[in-house]
């Protein structure tokens, strides 16, 4: 599936690139290609460090970016 179809199901909106994923994955145990649900913020540190792409809430504060 796609992640476009994802964020159309899910009548949310994509933001990124529009590429395949395989299955949905714990932030543990992602990886690139899969598909992480963060619903709580302890848990987006490991899921942005699992190169998966995410599902996030709106309002979920994401960390600013690092140079």
């Amino acid at each position: 599936m796609r992640l476009s179809d994802v964020a159309h199901a899910l009548e949310g909106r994509l933001e990124g690139p529009d590429f395949e994923v395989s299955r949905l994955a714990p932030p543990e145990t992602a990886r690139p290609g899969e598909l992480v649900a963060v619903r709580e913020p302890k848990f987006l540190p490991q899921a942005l460090q699992s190169g998966a792409a995410l599902v996030l809430p709106d309002g979920l504060p994401l960390p600013e970016a690092r140079s």
